[in-house]
């Protein structure tokens, strides 16, 4: 018997969703988690203080990793296109503290680097900020490139990143 494929939502069993809001150096970021994994993390525009709800242990847990990036990263589930979870996988794999650019994360995933553009939408797709680190990916020409949360969010990332890369 052949089966439709399922879409995300009906292949998952029943889990318990937590909707979070957390505070960051880099801004507060809405984070939905289902007890098991980080599924989303967005930055969003602070928050009056009634809608603050107490955070889930996944959020409070990333919200101690942007902190100390020595503890480690909250579990996370990729959910896109198989072109997106490439781009985003081979993005998993830059190291705090440095970056590449679009056509070096193009050959990485086995394709030509005149793909740029194409790497730039699938990483403008990133559900998780941060964890999924789409802000060390910059042009070629070494300009930042663009970044879904802003530029001056993305310059911020980075020298974080590269003034704490040590934590690794």
């Amino acid at each position: 018997m052949v089966h439709e494929k399922q879409s995300f939502w009906e292949a998952m069993p029943l889990m318990p969703m937590h909707s979070s809001l957390i505070s960051s150096q880099f801004g507060w970021l809405s984070i939905l988690d289902d007890e098991r994994d980080i599924l989303q993390a967005r930055f969003i525009a602070p928050p009056s203080p009634k809608e603050i709800p107490p955070p889930s242990r996944l959020a409070h847990h990333f919200e101690c990793w942007l902190e100390d990036p020595k503890t480690l990263p909250p579990p996370f589930r990729l959910q896109g296109s198989d072109f997106q979870e490439a781009v985003w996988k081979a993005a998993l794999t830059i190291p705090r503290g440095e970056t590449k650019t679009y056509g070096q994360l193009a050959l990485a995933i086995g394709i030509t680097p005149k793909a740029s553009r194409a790497i730039g939408q699938a990483l403008s797709k990133n559900p998780i900020a941060v964890l999924i680190p789409c802000h060390r990916v910059v042009a070629a020409s070494g300009k930042l490139g663009g970044f879904r949360w802003g530029q001056a969010r993305k310059q911020a990332l980075l020298a974080f990143e590269k003034a704490n890369h040590h934590w690794q």
